[in-house]
């Protein structure tokens, strides 16, 4: 797998589960963030490469640092911001 394609995923990933911990619809984000329902279905799996004014607005909306939501997990937990913003919804 290329590298462009695991942070790809890693980010995708990372703004399912800040939505999820936030108990938002993809629709209520998508709305917020003022995408399409589609097209944060496609960053969310993977498949999109947003450019950064729409991840600024998505990590807006997520109330969390751009920075934190392109990061790895396994790079997040040894701080504790992986349980501070993906686990308990901030």
């Amino acid at each position: 797998m290329s590298r462009e394609k695991r942070d790809r995923e890693i980010l995708g990933a990372n703004i399912a589960q800040r939505r999820r911990a936030l108990g938002l619809t993809q629709e209520r984000l998508a709305h917020s963030a003022g995408i399409g329902r589609s097209t944060l279905s496609s960053i969310e799996n993977g498949s999109a490469n947003p450019r950064h004014n729409i991840l600024s607005r998505i990590a807006e909306s997520l109330d969390i640092p751009l920075s934190i939501l392109q990061a790895d997990p396994k790079d997040l937990s040894e701080g504790g911001n992986y349980d501070y913003y993906f686990l308990r919804g901030k």
